[in-house]
């Protein structure tokens, strides 16, 4: 019964994050697909989609980082939804992992 109620408690609140991903933000979020080509998921531009690109992503997400610029927000957006979130975040680790790859 415990467990349940947590799965269901864990459930809202990964909604919650989902639904409401940019409460506060002032900043314009920029759509990768229309702004940044190719995109590759490689946000400090070390020749790498790797997780320090996921790890910039959730700071930014947490608001404990400022993006460098729109472009930056426009690669962020790997998934197209026009807002950087842990799923853009979570795209990207999979994609350091070979388990899934970034349309250009």
């Amino acid at each position: 019964m415990r467990l349940k109620l947590l799965v269901r408690l864990g459930a809202i609140i990964v909604a919650a994050f989902v639904m409401f991903p940019a409460i506060g933000s002032n900043i314009p979020h920029v759509s990768a697909c229309e702004a940044v080509h190719p995109k590759t998921g490689d946000l400090n531009a070390d020749g790498h989609t790797n997780s320090l690109d996921a790890l910039s992503v959730l700071f930014y997400q947490a608001g404990m980082m400022e993006p460098p610029n729109e472009t930056w927000l426009g690669g962020a957006d790997v998934n197209c939804d026009s807002s950087v979130n842990s799923i853009d975040a979570s795209i990207i680790l999979q994609v350091d992992a070979g388990l899934a790859t970034i349309r250009p």
